[in-house]
């Protein structure tokens, strides 16, 4: 038991006023001597699937088989005539791996590396690249245009090339964020529809921060998304790691300014004045891993500058429901601590590229401001109960492994800033199921457990980076970190607290809900 994150559940209860939930009657028990384990109120924790109003019992399925008609098959780059990479592309957008074949083009492009040795360079010609198969030794830009660093590249010619577990994708002209443009070895537990029974071998992409990153896995039935069009508030449709294919969120930073459904986000572009915070001392890393941490740093300092819109729409919001002054006091706070966070990520950022970076203009044409409370308190769910809960999680976890001192004392701050603005969330909703109409109140409460549903369903692919030795002391997470972190704390935070307020609606709705 990770008495952190059992602290976490308790701080969040405690916000709630709901710590008393544990008393007659209610069980705690997950196996912890002191009991203080998730909330057991004699049902299960995940309630009974909803139904609908003839009482019959609906589930929520995916968006069923997909049948491939009229596609256009991805051709090899490099190469003279029409040469099929065995992917091609669906009319709705589906990547269909239909056989394995030969890449013409093994060997990844690039310019050989000219910089000198250094000491920060990965490599220094294609003899240090022996990981994997046709490796190369290239010379890339860092963050910043006008500095290079050395890098491993590897390639593929066939499936036979990558391993168990990984399959070769040739590269393409057509390569895009969808499908990569020089051959390379990926994750995939399928070859082609043969090894899927009816469904289909497919393709899934997701941005990272770092770059793309693709998998292959058979498109069952049971799917919860085909493409991204159908992850709403989420990013990618990427692999699951239990099979099939769900709505993947690469970073979990902040609360996210939607719209239309999508995180807006400034373009990072240099300047000075909003990288202010402890500075790391990144020199005696890799160019290569300063790359990366540089990127992670700006694109979470992006969601973070990002989230001082979102908090104050929320804050028009909650005026526009007649809220009670300490949400409003509390939203406003949250604003002025998304500042701060982005300026320690910008900062950090900055540190790790080796030149001041910030945001440009943020992107807000089309973002709407909801007006109902159903429709106000929905996101909240999502955006903060779930997204902030999970991204103080996250940022825990990080503090866990780090060691630099600047990146320690920026996620110290940011965990326990994001476990208050997880808090404010936590109490929006339950001030709403106070003040709703009975309908609503049950609506609501069952968006809270489609939400848990959809964040399990979103837990990152298990993967080990191979710099994971290098990135984990500057509080860079692979996703097998994080979806170890991001999973317990579902476990341990997030089902006992909504099975808690469930609970204490259910019982005693005005006096264990009361506002106060």
């Amino acid at each position: 038991m990770d008495l952190g994150l059992v602290a976490m559940r308790g701080s969040i209860l405690g916000a709630l006023g709901l710590a008393a939930a544990c008393g007659p009657g209610v069980r705690i028990d997950d196996g912890s001597e002191d009991g203080s384990g998730s909330v057991d109120d004699g049902e299960t924790l995940i309630p009974p699937t909803p139904t609908g109003d003839d009482g019959d019992s609906s589930t929520t399925e995916g968006p069923g088989p997909v049948v491939c008609e009229g596609s256009e098959p991805i051709l090899q780059s490099g190469v003279e005539g029409t040469v099929p990479t065995g992917f091609e592309r669906c009319p709705d957008g589906v990547i269909h791996r239909v056989e394995a074949v030969a890449c013409l083009v093994p060997e990844p492009p690039g310019p050989e590396c000219t910089l000198p040795d250094d000491g920060m360079q990965s490599c220094l010609s294609d003899a240090d690249c022996t990981a994997g198969a046709f490796g190369r030794c290239i010379q890339q830009p860092l963050l910043f245009e006008d500095m290079d660093f050395c890098g491993c590249v590897y390639g593929c010619a066939t499936d036979a090339d990558c391993g168990d577990g990984r399959i070769c994708a040739c590269g393409s002209e057509l390569g895009a964020a969808d499908y990569p443009a020089r051959s390379m070895c990926i994750p995939g537990d399928c070859i082609d529809d043969d090894a899927c029974g009816n469904p289909m071998c497919a393709l899934g992409s997701g941005d990272d921060g770092c770059g793309f990153s693709y998998g292959a896995s058979c498109l069952t039935p049971d799917s919860a998304c085909t493409v991204d069009a159908d992850c709403g508030d989420f990013i990618d449709c990427f692999p699951r790691v239990d099979g099939g294919f769900g709505c993947q969120d690469f970073c979990c930073c902040g609360r996210p300014l939607l719209v239309d459904g999508r995180p807006v986000t400034a373009e990072a572009r240099p300047r000075a004045d909003w990288a202010e915070g402890p500075l790391a001392r990144p020199s005696s890393l890799p160019a290569v891993v300063r790359a990366r941490i540089a990127a992670h740093y700006t694109q979470a300092a992006q969601l973070e500058h990002a989230s001082v819109a979102s908090f104050a729409r929320f804050t028009l919001e909650l005026m526009a429901l007649g809220a009670p002054p300490r949400l409003l006091e509390a939203a406003q706070r949250a604003g002025l601590d998304e500042i701060d966070h982005a300026r320690r990520c910008f900062a950090l950022a900055s540190a790790y590229g080796g030149r001041s970076i910030g945001p440009g203009p943020l992107p807000v044409g089309g973002a709407t401001m909801a007006s109902e409370l159903e429709a106000v308190v929905a996101a909240v769910i999502d955006e903060a109960c779930i997204g902030e809960t999970l991204a103080a999680v996250e940022a825990r976890a990080a503090l866990a492994h780090a060691t630099e001192p600047a990146v320690r004392q920026t996620l110290e701050v940011i965990a326990a800033d994001e476990l208050r603005h997880a808090q404010l969330g936590w109490q929006t909703l339950r001030w709403a199921l106070e003040v709703a109409a009975a309908p609503v109140r049950a609506r609501l409460l069952e968006r809270l457990e489609r939400a848990l549903a959809d964040a399990e369903r979103a837990l990152p692919v298990a993967m080990v980076d191979h710099d994971r030795a290098l990135l984990r002391p500057h509080g860079v997470l692979d996703p097998d970190d994080r979806r170890r972190a991001l999973a317990d704390a579902i476990t341990t935070v997030l089902r006992p607290c909504a099975a808690a307020l469930r609970q204490a609606w259910r019982s005693a709705p005005s006096e264990a809900l009361a506002t106060g």
